[in-house]
């Protein structure tokens, strides 16, 4: 049942911006389902590179198609749409980095990132229908932070997180994918950033309504309070206890959850892997 006309839903689109010939890659920042990120350097600045991976149909079926499949399957088409949203109502870079637009990958820089990150081109997913297509990226502002699992947590830390995810929520905006690792906390002042938005929902959008965003919303802020309850487990964490900072009941909350597990997961210290070694 489609909420907006497909030209209102295509209307925030970011907008593209150009790399420029002379790339250095700093180091691996960190990837997901959607991509891999990392720290470049251009123009004599530090810069944050996601580079995304394809949606391809033959690894992900679904009745859905064009406008509507990109909406909810394509992570890149979904982070471009919320980045935009951000920067058409005044938001780029006060609740996540500063965003500078999309850009297509040169062919050479696919091939550094392969030679230097063991990152093959078919774990990119593309589709043999495109497979002389660039890989998309989106550029942001490097943020020098750590994720919530990795620092000790404070009430200012836990505040600020809230704040920001209902500063999204205001703009209309869901996280879709509200984790430990989705907040960088930069050492130096505490300041907190949240990031990636690929698995967002923005409003207007083709098929949720208002109303239904809304609840979601209500309900992404409530995993947010069992997440910092997960953090209390956390070692780095020992003699602090995280769910004091809640003002909610969160026994009570995870005993009204029915995926807590994935919560629990989602909030605990990530497994070292082949891109990401264990922390210092």
């Amino acid at each position: 049942m489609p909420q907006t006309e497909l030209h209102q839903f295509d209307s925030l689109v970011l907008k593209p911006v150009k790399l420029h010939h002379e790339i250095r890659f700093r180091k691996y920042a960190g990837n997901g389902r959607a991509g891999h990120v990392f720290k470049i350097r251009m123009d004599k600045e530090d810069y944050a590179l996601k580079m995304f991976k394809f949606d391809n149909p033959a690894l992900n079926a679904t009745k859905f198609k064009g406008t509507k499949r990109k909406a909810f399957y394509d992570p890149f088409y979904i982070e471009c749409r919320a980045n935009g949203a951000l920067i058409e109502r005044g938001w780029n870079g006060q609740i996540l980095p500063s965003c500078y637009g999309w850009t297509e990958i040169p062919h050479d820089v696919e091939l550094q990132v392969a030679s230097r990150f063991g990152i093959q081109s078919f774990l990119w997913d593309r589709p043999e229908n495109v497979e002389h297509q660039q890989i998309r990226g989106i550029l942001y502002e490097w943020v020098d932070g750590r994720p919530l699992t990795q620092i000790r947590m404070t009430s200012d830390i836990a505040n600020q997180a809230r704040k920001l995810l209902k500063a999204l929520h205001d703009v209309g905006i869901l996280h879709g994918g509200v984790a430990a690792s989705n907040f960088l906390v930069e050492e130096s002042n505490q300041k907190v950033h949240l990031i990636d938005l690929s698995a967002s929902i923005t409003h207007p959008h083709i098929s949720i309504s208002q109303e239904e965003l809304k609840k979601r919303q209500q309900k992404e802020r409530l995993e947010l309070e069992v997440g910092f309850s997960c953090l209390s487990a956390n070692p780095i964490n020992q003699g602090v206890c995280v769910a004091d900072f809640s003002g909610f009941d969160v026994e009570s909350l995870n005993n009204s959850f029915a995926d807590v597990p994935l919560i629990k997961h989602l909030w605990a210290p990530p497994q070292p892997t082949y891109w990401q070694p264990a922390p210092p």
